[in-house]
């Protein structure tokens, strides 16, 4: 899989328009971590007369219904975001072509990029920090030649970059609503292979006791999981390698 094929999988989404007004443009994500689900990056636009008038702030720290009606609030401003689909970070991470980190900075080389084409005044972006801070933000001056903030926990400093949070963290949830609560195998007449129905997927992450649950109930011996889960993540690997070989043998509907 190559760069330039990031789309194939990923999901693409803007409100972004043509405009000379000056803009400053906040960058953050959702779901870096998490075994199951995308990982989805957001640019948030602000003028930068609206910057301290806002009254957001990280999405973490709202409830999923305040992050609703936030997002209710900024979805008549401009942004955009890239879902980047679990089965894009497996295989790009399994065969060793992207690391995670070079996945998330390609998101943000195409939001940014994106946006360029469309607005010609952005005056600074401001974005959550990501490895070396200082090498990241050159590495994006010597790509767009813009100014650049880049820091841990922008999210909370920074007012855009926590609109950008809350566009991240409320598409990402949504996923979740629409897929990953049913039940893959059991819909696609694999029911022998799985343990029963369990629809309460969590948050995605490992150490989520729902999350275990779903995966222990999801789990086929032959195919693995469905494919929202990440694959690459060593939580995968090793619930896989101490279930596989326990599920063919005590399946007496499974044939060699």
């Amino acid at each position: 899989m190559k760069e330039n094929d990031f789309f194939l999988l990923n999901t693409f989404f803007s409100t972004f328009k043509e405009s000379n007004e000056p803009l400053v443009l906040g960058i953050d994500e959702a779901g870096r971590g998490p075994a199951v689900g995308p990982m989805v990056y957001a640019i948030y636009a602000m003028k930068p007369g609206e910057r301290n008038k806002r009254i957001f702030n990280d999405s973490k720290m709202y409830s999923e219904k305040d992050r609703n009606r936030l997002f209710e609030i900024l979805s008549n401003d401009f942004y955009a975001y890239i879902i980047i689909d679990p089965m894009y970070i497996t295989i790009n991470m399994n065969r060793k072509i992207l690391n995670l980190n070079q996945i998330a900075r390609l998101a943000v080389i195409n939001l940014i990029k994106h946006v360029q084409e469309k607005c010609i005044n952005i005056q600074k972006i401001y974005i959550d920090g990501l490895g070396n801070n200082t090498k990241y933000k050159e590495f994006l001056e010597n790509n767009f030649k813009l100014s650049f903030v880049v820091e841990n926990k922008a999210d909370v400093k920074y007012e855009v970059v926590s609109g950008a949070s809350i566009v991240a963290k409320v598409t990402r949830d949504e996923f979740f609503k629409k897929e990953s609560y049913s039940n893959f195998y059991l819909e696609n007449e694999y029911s022998s292979f799985v343990k029963g129905s369990c629809n309460d997927c969590g948050s995605g992450y490992p150490s989520d006791p729902n999350v275990k649950k779903w995966l222990k109930n999801n789990f086929h011996p032959f195919f693995g999981f469905p494919p929202f889960v990440r694959h690459s993540w060593k939580t995968i690997f090793t619930f896989f390698e101490k279930n596989n070989k326990k599920r063919f043998k005590s399946n007496k509907n499974f044939y060699w």
